[in-house]
This record gives structure tokens, C-alpha cells and sequence, in this order.
């Protein structure tokens, strides 16, 4: 039988108690109301960005969430590398920056993201960067 990890919120709980927080600093720190935090611990949906800040706020890497709700542990970031507003920067292994010979080629600029993020954050990116390319496109096209 497959490992059932806690639910979001449970997880959710647990990362803030560990960072001190207190549920209004959360929401603070992610730019968002209480409400909308007690509805993305709950499962709800959102929009990325506000996903982002969220995860940011609790010092997770970019996807931690969209992996609690595929099974799979969040994975924690270095404080320090956490901006406000911005997804947090991750390294994972193998992460080798980008040379000024290679800026140009976006073969190698793709790759270079992936390995920054690690691969789960990095799809789940992707998947984000789809939805909201298909959400203007429909907006776009309803004009």
C-alpha cells in the first residue's frame, strides 16, 4: 500500500510551527488574506502566484504544495534564498550557474532552470506557465 502523506494542511501546520510563525504572519508574509490561506490548507485552488507566495512564506521550494497533493514531501529551502514576492531559490544538486557563453542559447538556459529548481518544482513551473497561457489566450480570444 502506497505511503499516505498528511493532508496540506497538517503539513502546512507543521512547517509553521517549525519556522515560529504565527498564522497571520504567514498570510503577511505571503501577501495574502486569512481566509485565502485557510483555503489553500484546506485543498482549495488559487492562482499560482498567490500558490507561490504561500510556499515562499513557508520557506518551501517552488511545487511544494502541488507535491503534497500528489503524495510527496514538500521540500524546504534556505531561508536567506527566500525573497518576498518571488519564488524561493533553489539549488538543487548538481545546479551549475550559467556561463556568459551560454546566455544566449536557450537549450542551455532551459536546462540550467531545471537544475536550479530540481525537476519536480521545475514541471510543475511549466504546468503553471500552461494554465496561464491558456487562461489569456481565452481570455484573449472572448474579446
Amino acid at each position: 500500500m502506497p505511503k499516505r502523506l498528511p493532508s496540506r494542511d497538517i503539513l502546512m501546520d507543521e512547517r509553521r510551527k517549525q519556522l515560529g510563525l504565527s498564522w497571520d504572519e504567514v498570510a503577511q508574509a505571503a501577501g495574502v488574506s486569512k481566509n485565502t490561506l485557510l483555503s489553500i490548507r484546506r485543498g482549495g485552488d488559487s492562482y499560482p502566484k498567490t500558490i507561490r507566495n504561500v510556499e515562499a512564506a513557508l520557506q518551501w521550494a517552488l511545487g511544494s504544495i502541488a507535491a503534497i497533493d500528489e503524495a510527496r514531501e514538500p521540500t524546504p529551502v534556505d531561508p536567506r534564498a527566500v525573497v518576498a514576492g518571488q519564488p524561493p531559490a533553489f539549488r538543487a544538486p548538481g545546479y551549475t550557474p550559467i556561463t556568459a557563453a551560454d546566455a544566449d542559447d536557450p537549450a542551455i538556459q532551459l536546462r540550467q532552470i531545471r537544475q536550479r529548481l530540481g525537476a519536480t518544482a521545475f514541471w510543475a513551473v511549466i504546468e503553471q506557465m500552461r494554465d496561464e497561457d491558456a487562461t489569456l489566450r481565452g481570455s484573449a480570444s472572448a474579446s
